[in-house]
């Protein structure tokens, strides 16, 4: 998944079993977009597509609310849990929080020094 229309800023992994019981990987992520949009993506098997970049059918959520955002994201994950989980796989998967999306978001608003002088000030 190496081209998104945004930037990513989380990502989770998991595996899950095809019909035939073969393994295949699903990507969950979310990106930033120019214009304050954000999107939730997830695609099966995403290393293996020509092309790169994902299907517009591949995004599960688009829009502006940060909080329902994540909420699509960890909607979209549990359900991957729950159905990897009764395929009998152990999914590690920890849910998307918001902190882990407003470093990155200040750092590509603000830029870098501005993240690293705010962690000084709170240290």
């Amino acid at each position: 998944m190496s081209a998104h229309h945004g930037e990513v800023f989380a990502q989770r992994e998991l595996q899950g079993l095809l019909d035939d019981g073969v393994r295949h990987s699903i990507a969950i992520w979310i990106e930033r977009r120019t214009g304050g949009q954000w999107a939730v993506g997830r695609v099966i098997d995403g290393d293996f597509r020509s092309g790169g970049a994902p299907a517009s059918h591949e995004y599960v959520s688009e829009g502006r609310g940060l909080a329902a955002t994540l909420e699509a994201a960890n909607l979209a994950l549990e359900a991957d849990r729950s159905i990897s989980a009764l395929e009998g796989l152990v999914v590690k998967a920890r849910p998307f929080g918001e902190h882990e999306l407003v470093e990155p978001l200040e750092r590509w608003l603000f830029g870098s020094a501005w993240v690293e002088r705010r962690a000084r000030a709170q240290r």
